[in-house]
């Protein structure tokens, strides 16, 4: 008799009944309010019919729906915390990092934390302490992204409940409980075990699979494990606890037959069970060692208790578990990734053997493509072959025999480092592997539709839907086609107070400055996100750090072979050009010119600053040019490089769109340059709640009187602009009324103890 496969029990109902629920529940964390009714009552409709499968998912989808609607209420109504010292309760250490981080609970403000950065832990601090907690400065309210793509830190905080951040000290007013002290005590202990192994990298690494801690990571490992697709085991993953449980069942088993127990699968079943969640305790449990953890959980107890366990049964489990806390971590990368894996891997990777795990890496890589691209913007193209090789190694030997050396840590160092040599042998051949199959491919998270057809093909063939397959997969194209940006565009990116502005036109994109340090990180996200692997070139207009300094950070991870800059700045700039990409050709562009992609252009206009000009003065100038207007670059040039600019080129200044000057201070923007120029809109390149208070209200006003429409990437965060024939359109990130700091209609002012982060 032919065994019956997945895509029978899909054609018969068996699959469809929990299939569609778990769906539905994580397409819910996207959907406006009215959609958590409505996915309410689907809920309800399908769980009255009665199937046994449903119950899991079904109540992931309740819970997920009911908690996004409290949650997003709950964040409206956000209280005020205390003024100066405050007594409360310790709810999670976090031990990443050089610094532990807290979440501590007001005893004033229930329901509401406060995440905080502290130097030390006093004796008596674990989870449940009752503490009194003595910030350093004022508490930060967690701010939503500048852009598409960049990491929202009021989301993120707000599915934890977490109100507000900061940095401070700590008092124990009442200790932990002795079970709470000895935990901390032993992931205390396995921090300090690792950083005291012989093997920097190794250790690093090995830290990062063990304890989620990836704070050292080597930056040649980490661009390494990126470029293979392997990524997620930098991180604990839900592979590496599956691969402890299996060890260790498959070692208890063979121990219990060689003592002759009656029934070894049940006893190696008890001790794999505690083993895989003390190991998810230890790396402070992330979302996919959880998930994880309560499938492979699952799994044993059906063993120990002689039951059945679907695994489509099992993930609507681990579903709901991870959305009960937070349920609109629906809408988080890590998420997506985990769930959508292995759902991949419940439908698609049937059998045993070698052709099975083929199967499974495809099924695996072809669910997370797409999530890859719409997160990140990247795709990882040999990641089924790298994945086939590398994951067994960390999984299956690195994480049981790290885990094996901290536990033998007590009566001897050597395991442990000898495991961490290992991992830096196996982080070398990684390394090797991402030298042999080439770095990730940069294509835009436009193209997550069109990276989702193999798997809607393979799907729509396996469970013979044609009509079906044909109309999801004309509807992801046309998803694509309309989410790909346009083919010449302008954005000012928000780098905080400096300037990063990305020129695109057809299939060329050049940089205008690279921000302050921490910009790098924004850049990179940014061309990901809009698909640019590589730019023409990067321009740095003079030599001050909030337009020069994240030069080398961002030619470490962006491709190009040319930075343009004035002669006087190119010394500063050959040292962290050249150790982050040796070859890039370093000049001054002088008064040249040179075209974008077919028909657009920068020129660049020479207004010879004297030899004792300041820096800002020096700065570059340029035009760029459309067939259907231009923008004009002014670096951070000031009155007097203004005026020389006035008197050179007079009417040829004249553009539509123009970067105000230095940021709008009082040193530029005048009447004289402005009458010049003539631009309709200007946009000021500033950070949020700058401490210079830029763009000065002097300067505002002045534009203003002049009838200029204004934009300001501190107030708005990114803002883009599109030529069109009936001018030029900017379209901001947010509302420039949405002042950062204030509450929303019907809330308290949290502004006078508390300031945006």
């Amino acid at each position: 008799m032919r065994r019956a496969t997945t895509a029978d029990s899909v054609r018969s109902g068996g699959v469809r009944a929990p299939l569609f629920p778990l769906a539905l529940g994580v397409a819910l964390g996207a959907l406006p309010p009215p959609g958590y009714g409505l996915g309410a009552a689907v809920v309800l409709l399908l769980l009255s019919r009665g199937r046994r499968a449903l119950v899991f998912p079904a109540l992931a989808v309740l819970v997920g729906a009911l908690g996004v609607f409290i949650g997003e209420r709950w964040a409206a109504q956000r209280p005020d915390v205390p003024l100066g010292a405050w007594v409360g309760r310790v709810e999670s250490v976090e031990l990443a990092g050089p610094r532990p981080r807290l979440r501590l609970e007001p005893e004033a403000t229930p329901w509401v934390q406060v995440r905080v950065v502290v130097d030390d832990l006093p004796t008596g601090l674990a989870v449940g302490a009752r503490v009194r907690f003595h910030p350093q400065g004022k508490l930060r309210v967690p701010q939503p992204a500048e852009a598409d793509g960049l990491f929202d830190a009021e989301a993120w905080t707000r599915t934890r409940r977490i109100a507000f951040t900061g940095r401070g000290a700590v008092e124990v007013v009442a200790p932990g409980s002795v079970w709470a002290r000895s935990w901390l005590g032993l992931r205390r202990g396995a921090h300090a075990a690792l950083d005291a192994a012989p093997s920097a990298e190794g250790a690093a690494v090995l830290r990062g699979l063990l304890l989620g801690d990836q704070t050292a990571l080597p930056r040649a490992a980490v661009q390494a494990f990126e470029a293979t697709g392997t990524g997620h085991l930098l991180s604990v993953s839900g592979l590496h606890i599956s691969g402890l449980a299996l060890v260790v069942f498959t070692v208890a088993q063979g121990l219990a037959r060689r003592f002759g127990a009656l029934e070894p699968r049940r006893a190696a079943a008890l001790v794999a069970l505690p083993a895989a969640w003390l190991f998810v305790a230890l790396s402070e449990w992330p979302l996919a060692a959880v998930r994880s953890g309560v499938m492979t959980g699952g799994a044993l107890l059906a063993i120990v208790l002689r039951r059945r366990a679907p695994p489509l049964n099992l993930l609507g489990l681990a579903a709901l578990t991870v959305l009960f806390p937070d349920p609109t971590v629906a809408r988080e990368p890590s998420f997506g990734l985990s769930f959508g894996a292995v759902l991949a891997l419940v439908l698609l990777a049937e059998g045993r053997g070698p052709v099975s795990w083929v199967r499974a890496s495809l099924a695996a890589s072809a669910a997370t493509a797409p999530l890859q691209a719409g997160f990140f913007g990247t795709l990882s193209p040999w990641a089924p072959v790298a994945n086939l090789v590398l994951v067994p190694l960390a999984s299956g030997v690195l994480v049981p025999l790290g885990i094996l050396g901290l536990a033998l840590v007590p009566l001897s160092a050597w395991p442990l480092a000898a495991v961490a040599e290992l991992t830096a042998l196996f982080t070398a051949l990684v390394e090797e592997t991402a030298g042999l199959l080439g770095g990730v491919a940069v294509v835009g998270a436009h193209a997550a539709g069109v990276l989702a057809l193999p798997l809607v093909l393979w799907m729509g063939a396996r469970w013979q839907v044609p009509r079906t397959t044909a109309l999801l997969s004309l509807g992801l194209v046309a998803l694509t086609l309309w989410r790909a940006p346009p083919a010449r565009f302008v954005e000012f990116l928000p780098v905080g107070q400096g300037d990063a502005i990305l020129l695109v036109c057809d299939d060329d994109a050049v940089l205008v400055d690279a921000g302050p340090d921490p910009a790098a990180r924004v850049i990179r996200s940014r061309l990901r996100t809009l698909g640019v692997g590589a730019l023409r070139a990067v321009i740095v207009t003079h030599g001050h750090p909030d337009h020069a300094a994240g030069l080398g950070a961002t030619l470490a991870e962006v491709e190009t072979s040319t930075v343009l800059a004035p002669a006087r700045t190119l010394p500063s700039l050959r040292r962290p050009v050249a150790g982050a990409r040796p070859g890039v050709s370093l000049m001054d562009p002088g008064a040249s010119a040179f075209r974008l992609g077919a028909d657009c252009g920068l020129r660049f206009l020479d207004h010879a600053p004297p030899a004792d000009a300041s820096e800002n003065d020096v700065s570059l100038v340029a035009r760029f040019e459309t067939p259907e207007g231009g923008l004009l670059l002014t670096g951070d040039i000031e009155a007097e490089a203004e005026e020389r600019l006035v008197e050179r080129h007079g009417e040829a200044l004249r553009t539509s769109v123009l970067k105000a000057p230095h940021h709008g201070s009082r040193t530029s923007s005048t009447p004289g340059f402005l009458g010049a120029v003539a631009p309709s809109v200007v946009v000021f390149t500033t950070g949020r709640d700058n401490r210079w208070q830029f763009p000065r209200e002097g300067i505002r006003a002045r534009y203003q009187r002049r009838g200029i429409a204004e934009f300001d990437t501190g107030r708005q965060g990114l803002v883009r602009l599109v030529f069109e024939a009936d001018g030029p359109r900017l379209t901001p990130f947010r509302d420039a009324g949405s002042v950062p700091g204030e509450r929303r209609a019907g809330g308290n002012l949290i502004a006078r103890n508390a300031t945006p982060e």
